[in-house]
């Protein structure tokens, strides 16, 4: 492991830009310090694993993530040692991979997730730091989806409340593959999210449920690119979350028609819950189409709670701040539902409940 300090690293660029004027086109990661590879603890729970020793026989270092080539480029500086889970089987159980963050952090992780053909695997990723830590934190992770498989990645973010966190995903299907995401952004200074995935082959697809809260100072940075190359292909990102106090959002959401394919459809969808007059929610949804033959939708909810259910919470003797945690909740809670598994999934529905 070599240690790594960057200055001013440029992440989450979205693929066509704006005016500048809107500082929405790229983001600015202001000091990154890498010293040692992050705590991991995996556990398989009935998966068939097999160890060819690297993803797709090298195709791990082609995929780029949504937060760009600066981040791969520290991660391969660092020269920090990836790990791999790959199956050629349809799983029933699921892989669950512990990310230990303590007071202090320079850490970086890089995992391949690959399913071989007409395969399937459930990974199940958990970001949980001490509640004051601090420092940075990064985790990349590439997916390889071959013909007819499947890929569910769950993600839950609950880092430190000083820390700063990159998670970088880039993913590949081939013909009739999918990916599903599943992901609780919870808590964490500053944190920027990317997510770029590539339809390939034809018939393939990938969805994103994606939940969010922002509370206090913290930054919440998102960028998700689906790119459809393949004929007949298909993408549906949903994201909804709660902003508040002072929090700033920015969410990028864009969807790449390519030349060839034809046929495919697209569709992207934000609902914002905007809690106190102060905090910042900026959205950028774009659709790019080089080919006619597709169909593609994108739109955005973005509001004050409702003062007519205000007042009638307030009215049975609920205070005003529960009223808003159950709002930030019920956010959360919808797509906490979305998790397969029934042990993970009321293990995070408790801790939301808990903190909300």
């Amino acid at each position: 492991m070599i240690g790594i300090e960057e200055k001013d690293m440029i992440i989450n660029r979205i693929p066509a830009k704006t005016w500048n004027h809107l500082h929405m086109n790229q983001s600015k990661v202001g000091e990154v310090v890498i010293n040692r590879t992050g705590e991991l603890n995996a556990s398989v729970n009935d998966v068939s694993l097999i160890d060819d020793g690297k993803l797709n026989n090298g195709e791990l270092d082609n995929i780029i993530g949504g937060c760009g080539q600066e981040i791969t480029e520290a991660a391969k500086k660092s020269q920090t040692e990836p790990v791999y889970y790959i199956t050629d089987k349809k799983n029933d159980g699921f892989v669950r991979l512990d990310f230990n963050y303590g007071k202090s952090n320079a850490d970086i992780n890089v995992v391949g997730i690959e399913t071989k053909e007409n395969a399937s695997i459930d990974v199940y990723m958990d970001f949980n730091g001490d509640k004051d830590g601090e420092g940075f934190a990064a985790v990349q992770t590439r997916l390889y989806a071959a013909k007819d498989s499947v890929i569910r990645l769950i993600q839950i973010q609950r880092v430190g409340a000083e820390t700063t966190f990159i998670n970088d995903i880039g993913g590949y299907c081939e013909d009739g593959a999918r990916i599903e995401l599943v992901q609780l952004y919870l808590s964490g200074k500053n944190r920027y999210e990317g997510c770029e995935i590539k339809l390939a082959g034809d018939g393939s697809s990938m969805s994103a449920e994606i939940g969010y809260v922002a509370a206090g100072k913290e930054r919440l940075d998102m960028n998700y690119c689906v790119r459809h190359i393949g004929k007949k292909t298909e993408c549906a990102i949903n994201a909804a979350g709660a902003l508040r106090d002072t929090a700033f959002k920015l969410f990028r959401g864009t969807i790449d028609f390519i030349k060839g394919s034809a046929g495919s459809v697209g569709n992207e969808k934000e609902e914002v819950l905007l809690i106190d007059e102060k905090c910042v929610n900026q959205t950028i949804p774009i659709i790019l189409c080089a080919e006619e033959d597709v169909v593609g939708n994108h739109g955005a909810t973005i509001g004050k709670p409702d003062e007519e259910l205000l007042f009638y919470l307030e009215s049975r003797g609920i205070p005003a701040q529960e009223c808003y945690n159950m709002l930030a909740a019920a956010k959360l809670l919808a797509v906490c539902g979305k998790i397969p598994d029934d042990g993970i999934r009321n293990e995070i529905h408790d801790y939301i409940k808990e903190v909300y």
